[in-house]
């Protein structure tokens, strides 16, 4: 850190600041490391089938039900939605 003496316009008076020196900065151009991901490895036949066992096999069984759910939550929404506009129609008279 250095001390260093600035001119303060505002309050017109000489004023000492510390001035925190900058780090030293590689002088070349800084590259980001390289991370290969568009090349695995392919997987053995062992991971495979462990793997479509623990996962692939899971998501295909529970995703019908899923669909099915969120198909009923849009119909409910629209459902809904059409009822309000008949309250609101009633209601206004006309």
């Amino acid at each position: 850190m250095t001390q260093v003496r600035k001119y303060d316009k505002v309050w017109k008076r000489w004023k000492t600041v510390t001035v925190e020196e900058e780090p030293k900065v590689h002088s070349g151009v800084e590259q980001q490391l390289e991370l290969n991901l568009s090349k695995p490895r392919d997987a053995t036949p062992e991971e495979w089938d462990e793997w479509q066992e623990k996962e692939l096999n899971w998501w295909g069984e529970i995703q019908l039900p899923v669909v099915f759910i969120m198909a009923l939550v849009q119909l409910g929404a629209l459902g809904f939605m059409f009822t309000t506009f008949y309250i609101i129609s009633v209601g206004l008279g006309k």
